[in-house]
């Protein structure tokens, strides 16, 4: 017996159910770790600052390995994020040198771009 539009109806708007639970179940459990990642914060800070620095380098160092990992991966050089980082490395040695060469005209650079972000914010 072929179905009409009326009798697949209810299989529609049980997958839209199905769908919304799991959707509310994801946000749920998204909520769910962030709440367990912003008491494990809570909990580093409350730790001291030694015990939360060592954390901090364990947790740096994982991110570091990660990250030289990606850099090795076909999709980081398709992006072009090992040509990026270079030129960030050239204009930082280059900025570096500049600010060695001229000190006190940095110095008043940065305290001029300083005064203008704070005169900005003021407002």
């Amino acid at each position: 017996m072929p179905r009409t539009a009326t009798q697949s109806m209810p299989r529609t708007k049980q997958a839209a159910a199905q769908t919304k639970r799991a959707a509310k179940e994801s946000v749920d459990d998204i909520k769910a770790d962030m709440a367990t990642l912003r008491e494990r914060l809570e909990a580093l800070a409350a730790a001291g600052a030694t015990e939360g620095m060592h954390n901090a380098q364990q947790v740096f160092a994982r991110l570091q390995t990660r990250f030289d990992d990606f850099l090795k991966t076909d999709f980081a050089e398709e992006l072009g994020v090992n040509a990026a980082l270079e030129k960030g490395r050239e204009a930082s040695e280059q900025a570096s040198e500049k600010i060695k060469e001229n000190p006190l005209q940095s110095v008043l650079i940065a305290a001029g771009v300083g005064a203008i972000v704070g005169f900005l914010m003021r407002k």
